[in-house]
């Protein structure tokens, strides 16, 4: 994450595998040191909270004017009483990798931004709301809901508008074109998993769901929908190029023209992800390959990229040796990915 990508080509080549990071313990990232091959990001913390509040609501996430309030009030007070430590207490991993104040310091600078933001909310203080968010992250339009919005996605299979509504709705850390684009990625997690879906339909969703009337705003238009366009121009000049190393090189030169300054801007990983999709045909390692060697803010954009066409293609179109070792990890720290998506699972279906 955020390494520059001639580092990426430096240390690993042309290579695609789960390597050890290399890097210290942050907030933002990963948790442990130097950490082995199949660790998780903020990113998969971000699903499991938002899983877990599902979970603990009982699938109540019924839409409507008195439910959307008290749903969007109990997401906020969640975040702002979390306490990751209560999941991982008694874990010999956690323990052995950092000590118990480095641990509760990781925690409380990981939720910082975000809990200063809920809590306004959560307080009902729209003054107070207005201002914590547009200070969130420096009050760029960061990604954040993009972290969290594949799991609402998958809680309506085939119903990009209701994922859309509902994403829309939680996305309270969200300013401005990153709302629509946080709810449009679950619209196209939803559109994913209906039953013979292809990249087209995925992507056609900037066009079919728009409940907000992002297309219809002055001078600007939507966002969400002009980086596809962008997207598909990339795309093609980069396949007018010979070979695969060529193109990426072509969509990498692109990319770096369109760069914002803010490496996890909604905007710019909202291209890369389209970028990826269209490029690879919903092929996952290749779509993979081009996102992480990009680098900037590679975790979350494979991470949207990844379950786009993880909902796309299923279980079954997920190479094993890049799953198994991040199932193992994942409960080496304290985390089950599998009960997860069985909690998803049961809610999507009850």
């Amino acid at each position: 994450e955020f390494w520059d990508r001639g580092q990426i080509a430096e240390r690993h080549g042309d290579a695609l595998e789960l390597w050890p990071s290399g890097r210290p313990a942050e907030a933002e990232g990963l948790w442990i040191a130097n950490a082995p091959p199949g660790t998780t990001t903020d990113d998969t913390r971000w699903k499991r909270v938002l899983i877990d509040h599902l979970v603990e609501s009982k699938g109540d996430h019924a839409l409507g004017a008195s439910a959307e309030n008290a749903h969007g009030l109990a997401w906020a007070r969640r975040v702002c009483e979390l306490d990751m430590l209560a999941h991982t207490a008694g874990n010999d991993a956690v323990a052995t990798r950092v000590g118990g104040f480095d641990d509760v310091a990781l925690v409380r600078d990981w939720l910082a931004e975000w809990a200063r933001v809920a809590d306004a909310y959560s307080s009902d203080d729209v003054e107070r709301y207005s201002r914590a968010l547009g200070r969130f992250y420096g009050g760029d339009l960061a990604c954040a809901g993009m972290m969290y919005a594949p799991v609402l996605g998958a809680l309506y299979p085939g119903d990009p508008a209701s994922a859309y509504a509902h994403a829309f709705e939680l996305s309270i850390f969200d300013l401005g074109y990153a709302r629509d684009i946080a709810a449009c990625t679950a619209a196209m997690t939803a559109a994913a998993m209906a039953p013979g879906a292809t990249v087209e339909d995925v992507v056609g969703v900037l066009d079919a769901v728009d409940p907000e009337g992002f297309s219809g705003s002055r001078l600007i238009g939507r966002v969400a929908r002009s980086l596809l366009d962008q997207a598909r121009e990339v795309v093609g000049v980069a396949t007018q190029q010979k070979g695969e190393t060529a193109q990426v090189e072509s969509i990498y030169a692109r990319f770096d023209r369109l760069a914002r300054h803010n490496g996890f801007h909604a905007g710019e990983v909202h291209l890369v992800n389209l970028t990826a999709l269209l490029w690879s045909d919903g092929d996952f390692e290749r779509a993979m390959r081009l996102v992480v060697r990009y680098g900037r803010d590679n975790d979350s954009a494979a991470a949207v990229t990844g379950a786009v066409l993880g909902a796309l293609r299923g279980a079954a179109g997920l190479p094993s040796r890049w799953v198994e070792p991040v199932e193992a990890q994942s409960r080496s720290m304290g985390m089950s990915l599998d009960a997860l998506g069985d909690s998803l699972c049961r809610l999507s279906c009850g």
